[in-house]
């Protein structure tokens, strides 16, 4: 309803000085339902939540590779069921990571998405995460700035 009104607004702004119009009578107005969803995926595509990745010094094992495992599934929306592109989680994640979790089922591909299966969510839950590193490796994946303690070069962080 407030759209409406903006609208009526801008066209009586743009009309000032013109004669009124006589009113037309209301007409219902039909909107296809299949005309929004266009726009709506494109918005959902342009939304990338990585602007950086690591060249090098990602983490290997131990309490940092799971904080930084959770960190990127949360900024992806992975630990939320959402599929993601398997392109960018290669560069954020590695090729062998990627390629190890997709081949012991916790990942399943498909159409160059990647998600977790029923096997991965209830593997990457079990985990016990550093809630301090997550938010180290979120940050650095967002900033592309050297945290200073986990990773102390400039040179290591990319632009995706």
């Amino acid at each position: 309803m407030a759209t409406k009104q903006v609208i009526k607004s801008l066209v009586q702004q743009t009309l000032v000085g013109v004669a009124p119009a006589t009113k037309a009578p209301a007409t219902r107005r039909t909107v296809s339902k299949t005309a929004a969803k266009p726009a709506a995926k494109v918005a959902a595509k342009d939304v990338q939540p990585f602007k950086y990745f690591l060249i090098t010094g990602r983490p290997a094992a131990g309490a940092s590779l799971q904080a930084f495992t959770a960190a990127w599934f949360a900024m992806a929306g992975i630990d939320q069921g959402k599929a993601f592109d398997k392109g960018i989680a290669v560069k954020v994640a590695g090729a062998t990571a990627i390629a190890y979790h997709i081949k012991t089922g916790r990942m399943v591909e498909k159409d160059g998405q990647i998600k977790l299966s029923e096997g991965g969510k209830i593997h990457f839950a079990a985990r016990t995460i550093d809630e301090r590193l997550k938010a180290v490796w979120a940050k650095v994946l967002k900033t592309g700035k050297p945290d200073g303690t986990l990773i102390k070069n400039a040179n290591c962080i990319g632009k995706i």
